[in-house]
């Protein structure tokens, strides 16, 4: 009888992730690229057609907008200069993450009868209804903002606001935190094919770090390759490429890693399941933004000795 030769590839995905490298049978991969959160002080701007401040006790009221803009725009402070915009309810969970202590910020009330204001706060249980249109907090007034990059308004703050406004912007400044997803990814051939790169994509907003080979790119037997998408601020990441053996056997490799709550999704496919497959080491993590996936490509001949199982 024939003895088939063991095909075996190993892919492995890591996102944001550490740990030794796994070892197949007897080749060991490169190690994980260890990367490290850059950390970023960021300034949000909420407009809002008019509001309210209610319920005084000393220097803490209600502040209510309404007529919010669904959208927030953001600006970050080096090394991870970015500038953008955020739904409000992601700015929200941006915070929530991020943020040790309360944020502060300042009112900028330039509509209404009364002239324009300008009071710098606090900020505390922040609240969004986006059917509405409408940002709830309680702020605690403050008279300097020291610690921002908000001290120009420091020379024309106000002691409160009026109870009824109109437009107004909230600027909200935060402390420096990390809030990058990185997306990477290690790929060896331990197949006795030759391996070609037929397509490779990421997210519109990441940016290679470094970037793939190109298209066409033939990884050879027992060789490797790596690339890695970065998400930037608070956007997540995602890449994914399809690799064709000479058999004409394609592998897909996947992965989504999204800022917030939602799950990671990671998936690898292969074009001939049943002689090819794909397994998933039981091993692997997905966890929030950081995990570490490895994905072995194997011969069904060979299954008993493939790992994933």
């Amino acid at each position: 009888m024939r003895v088939r030769i063991q095909l075996l590839a190993v892919a492995t995905v890591t996102v944001f992730a550490l740990g030794s490298a796994p070892t197949v049978a007897g080749a060991k991969l490169p190690p994980p690229r260890k990367n490290h959160q850059q950390q970023a002080s960021a300034l949000f701007v909420v407009n809002a057609s008019g509001g309210t401040a209610t319920s005084p006790t000393g220097s803490t009221f209600t502040l209510d907008l309404s007529g919010v803009n669904p959208d927030a725009v953001f600006f970050t402070d080096r090394p991870a200069r970015d500038t953008g915009v955020l739904g409000v309810d992601r700015m929200l969970q941006v915070l929530r993450d991020g943020q040790r202590t309360p944020p502060n910020g300042v009112v900028d009330v330039s509509g209404g009868q009364q002239g324009p204001f300008a009071v710098a706060v606090e900020l505390t249980n922040p609240s969004y209804d986006q059917s509405s249109h409408t940002l709830h907090y309680q702020a605690h007034t403050l008279k300097k903002t020291k610690g921002t990059r908000l001290t120009h308004y420091d020379r024309r703050l106000d002691t409160q606001l009026p109870g009824q406004f109109g437009r107004a912007a909230l600027f909200i400044d935060t402390s420096p935190f990390g809030s990058t997803n990185f997306c990477g990814v290690t790929v060896a051939n331990y197949t006795e094919q030759n391996v070609t790169l037929n397509n490779q994509s990421k997210w519109g907003t990441d940016t290679w770090d470094p970037s793939p080979p190109n298209n066409g790119f033939i990884l050879g037997l027992v060789a490797n390759t790596y690339w890695q998408s970065d998400g930037g601020f608070a956007r997540g990441c995602g890449n994914s490429t399809t690799w064709q053996q000479a058999d004409g056997t394609t592998f897909n490799t996947s992965v989504t890693d999204p800022y917030g709550n939602n799950p990671n999704s990671i998936s690898c496919t292969s074009s001939d399941p049943t002689g090819h497959p794909c397994h998933l080491d039981p091993s692997s993590v997905t966890r929030g933004p950081d995990a570490q996936v490895t994905f072995y490509f194997c011969d069904f001949a060979r299954q008993s000795i493939c790992p994933g199982q």
